[in-house]
C-alpha cells in the first residue's frame, strides 16, 4: 500500500503544476504573442495608460439567475443597460435588446 503512495503523490503534484500553472501560463503567453491587441481586451491605451474602451457606447445586458443582481448592479447604470432575471422568455430578451440598441435620449 505504501509503495503506491509515493508515485501517486508525485503524479498528483506534477499534474497539478502542469494543469494549474504551466498550461495557463503557456496559453496566456501564446495569446499575447499571437494576438497582442485582443489578448488584453478592448482597452484603449495612451502612453501605456488605459484611457477607455474601444466600444464605450456598447450597451451591456446582464442576464442572471440570482435575484439580488439587480440591486448589486445599482451604481453601474452607465455600464449595464438592463438586468434580465431568469427564467426569461424570448420576448423579454428581444425587448431588452431592442431597448438597449435604441438611440438614447439625453434629458
Amino acid at each position: 500500500m505504501t509503495s503506491l503512495f509515493r508515485p501517486a503523490l508525485v503524479l498528483f503534484v506534477v499534474l497539478s503544476l502542469v494543469t494549474g500553472l504551466a498550461y495557463p501560463l503557456a496559453v496566456t503567453g501564446l495569446a499575447q504573442v499571437l494576438f497582442p491587441d485582443q489578448a488584453n481586451g478592448s482597452l484603449v491605451k495612451a502612453k501605456g495608460v488605459v484611457v477607455g474602451r474601444d466600444y464605450p457606447a456598447l450597451p451591456i445586458l446582464l442576464m442572471t439567475g440570482y435575484a439580488d443582481q439587480r440591486e448589486r448592479a445599482f451604481g453601474l447604470e452607465l455600464l449595464i443597460r438592463d438586468v434580465i432575471a431568469k427564467p426569461f422568455t424570448l420576448t423579454a430578451i428581444c425587448g431588452a435588446v431592442r431597448a438597449a440598441l435604441a438611440p438614447q435620449r439625453l434629458h
